[in-house]
């Protein structure tokens, strides 16, 4: 058996539109604290995180106070949008219709489809005894829910919120179990 904490990263500071520097806010800092003391006790034998900065930031407190090191996997990173969009309408709009269609992907972006293949790779090679933390994004970790439970992605992903997790149980390659937790 194999359990994946994914960790929504904290608030991030939107004022930056570079998706690889987008660092959290003093809020999503504060996030990443209470996280760490919330998981203190679970017995992670891993630390991974996403690349982009947002989430770092957010798991490597968790990391210090377990004495582990992030390590960085790509296939953590959301999927990848095409650029900064103009208004939330547009957003949204581009967003369900992710959702009516898990293929679909805006000129230059990527799927939900796509994203999903990639965490669940990361997922499906992670040791059979592995108990780990990753720190992740909303719309990637939504479609693992989507991969457990079709039809319950996109109303994961309404409600998410940031710094929230979702407790991911494995065995043999399989997802057995989901488990959404919130910050204290």
């Amino acid at each position: 058996m194999t359990i994946i904490d994914l960790i929504r990263h904290g608030e991030p500071d939107t004022s930056i539109h570079d998706d690889c520097a987008r660092p959290l806010t003093l809020l999503g800092r504060q996030q990443a604290q209470q996280l760490a003391r919330q998981l203190h006790d679970t017995p992670y034998t891993a630390i991974y995180s996403s690349p982009l900065l947002r989430a770092v930031e957010t798991i490597t407190p968790l990391a210090s106070a377990h004495c582990l090191t992030v390590i960085r996997d790509h296939r953590l990173v959301e999927r990848k949008m095409p650029n900064w969009f103009a208004t939330e309408a547009e957003f949204s709009g581009s967003v369900a219709h992710q959702w009516e269609d898990l293929r679909y992907c805006r000129g230059g972006g990527e799927s939900i489809q796509a994203a999903q293949s990639r965490y669940l790779a990361f997922m499906q090679e992670l040791p059979a005894n592995a108990w780990v933390a990753a720190g992740a994004h909303g719309t990637a970790m939504s479609s693992v829910v989507e991969a457990a439970t079709p039809g319950a992605g996109f109303r994961f992903w309404k409600q998410l919120r940031d710094a929230e997790g979702l407790r991911v149980t494995m065995h043999s390659g399989a997802i057995t179990q989901l488990a959404a937790f919130r910050s204290k």
